[in-house]
């Protein structure tokens, strides 16, 4: 059965049903159904309850106008789950001739009953079986039986986390996940959100807050650029954190061909510095990944991506199922973000710190001013603790200064 969402968010009211009512005296009959919130609905966004093309937007006789307020028509293909649903008293976020998934942000209610048509605010939903029609539409009820929420719905047993970068606001104490991605670079260009962003996330794994980071680069052929500012940018690495090697085919990077033997020394490059290749993992979709990287390490990890199909790549452990447009069965976005780009895994948060080796891995020279241990680590590690307990200038090195 195709994707079905309510057309608002959870907390939603019915106002009034499909069907024969009494209106300021008359009787008359309502072909659809109104939603709303109590304590006021204007401004609310509307999502499209399935997939579709735009057959009508902005406005319409009875449901307000000028353009952009009015309404918004979908037609489905069968499919797509067939008919055609009408939002009316919206203000439009599409155009006719868009193709949209279900789940898709596509209006906000008109909260001016100047251009609304002129009534409270609220969103009538109504439903033509099989093409638009002025007369023929059906309850639109049953159509949500088995719906999700927008930006809800997911399977359970997924672990969700986002993926940011200088285009979403900074991180804080609000965003809800265990887990986190953000960009550090993209070839020599430095994220100018990164720093500011990092910082906040390692105060995150140290109160508790986040028990997993990845740090990802947009990686290009000068491979050894991308890993040198890649590093610098971080410094010395927090135990929790895994470096993930970005690898697509556009924005300069097109018709390259396969990269094999330039992505591997950035593998080998990022877990000598690493000390584990668990944690460095790939991001990719089919395409790309297939293409670019005939030949990989054995056991390397991966996120693919696909909006919304699940690529199933070998070693893949999560899936980017949205950009923050197009559903994919689960959230659109986070707080603080708002929409962005969302990954899913199948793996418990333990489990995934696990297969990105962090649930126990020491930090080279970083989170707590140790280097890592092992063979020769642990004698250099001596003449570490020599250095900083004993020498004027070791404290600096724990003070961070």
């Amino acid at each position: 059965m195709p994707d079905r969402y309510f057309p608002l968010a959870r907390g939603y009211v019915i106002t009034s049903p499909y069907g024969w009512r009494d209106l300021d005296g008359q009787r008359e009959f309502h072909a659809g159904t109104d939603f709303g919130f109590e304590g006021g609905s204007g401004g609310k966004a509307v999502y499209a309850v399935q997939a579709g093309t735009v057959i009508y937007a902005g406005a319409a006789s009875g449901f307000g106008g000028p353009d952009p307020a009015g309404w918004v028509v979908i037609d489905s293909d069968d499919s797509q789950g067939g008919g055609v649903f009408i939002y009316g008293h919206v203000v439009r976020e599409v155009a006719v001739g868009d193709r949209v998934v279900a789940g898709q942000r596509i209006a906000m209610i008109n909260p001016d009953n100047r251009t609304n048509g002129g009534v409270a605010p609220h969103l009538h939903l109504a439903h033509c079986t099989y093409a638009y029609s002025d007369t023929d539409r059906d309850d639109p009820m049953p159509y949500l039986q088995g719906a999700k929420y927008p930006g809800e719905g997911a399977p359970s047993g997924f672990t969700f986390f986002s993926d940011v970068s200088e285009f979403q606001e900074l991180v804080d104490d609000r965003y809800p996940y265990r887990i986190l991605t953000i960009r550090s670079n993209d070839g020599d260009y430095r994220d100018r959100k990164f720093q500011e962003n990092y910082a906040r996330a390692v105060r995150m794994l140290d109160s508790g807050k986040l028990d997993v980071l990845g740090v990802y680069f947009y990686w290009r052929p000068n491979w050894q650029t991308c890993v040198d500012v890649h590093r610098s940018m971080i410094g010395n690495p927090h135990p929790r954190i895994f470096s993930m090697i970005d690898v697509e085919s556009g924005y300069g990077n097109e018709n390259l061909g396969d990269q094999s033997a330039a992505l591997n020394q950035t593998y080998d490059a990022l877990t000598r510095w690493l000390g584990d290749s668990k944690r460095v993992l790939a991001y990719a979709n089919r395409n790309d990944y297939l293409t670019m990287w005939r030949s990989r390490p054995s056991g390397l990890r991966v996120i693919g991506a696909g909006y919304p199909d699940d690529p199933k790549l070998p070693g893949q452990i999560a899936h980017q199922y949205t950009n923050g447009v197009i559903a994919g069965g689960g959230p659109l976005g986070a707080a603080p973000f708002g929409n962005c780009d969302m990954n899913k895994t199948p793996l418990s948060v333990t489990d995934f710190a696990a297969a990105v080796g962090v649930s126990s891995a020491p930090s080279p020279g970083g989170g707590n001013g140790e280097p890592p241990s092992g063979s020769i680590w642990d004698k250099l590690g001596d003449l570490w603790r020599y250095v900083r307990d004993h020498l004027p200038f070791g404290g600096l090195v724990n003070s961070g200064k």
